[in-house]
């Protein structure tokens, strides 16, 4: 497509400018779904994100155990709406 008009130079500071348009518009969403998808696990049981995102639990017992005594803020006032 011929462009009499545009220099090479403007025509290159068009598509940087571009590229960098696409890259923050692309952060953005990126933060924005980042951050839905961390609201939407907040104050949940730990089983609960572990279905939600397919994970199985490695934990023994014994650890599991260990790692709710290390972080007890972290099983406390947990929503039981998904139950």
């Amino acid at each position: 497509m011929p462009l009499p008009n545009v220099e090479s130079w403007e025509l290159e500071k068009v598509i940087e400018y571009c590229s960098k348009y696409l890259e923050l518009k692309n952060k953005e969403d990126f933060d924005r779904k980042l951050e839905a998808v961390a609201d939407h696990i907040k104050n949940k049981d730990v089983e609960y994100v572990r279905e939600l995102f397919e994970v199985e639990n490695d934990f023994t017992e014994e650890e599991y155990e260990a790692a709710k005594a290390e972080a007890p803020w972290a099983h406390e006032n947990l929503d039981k709406d998904w139950y």
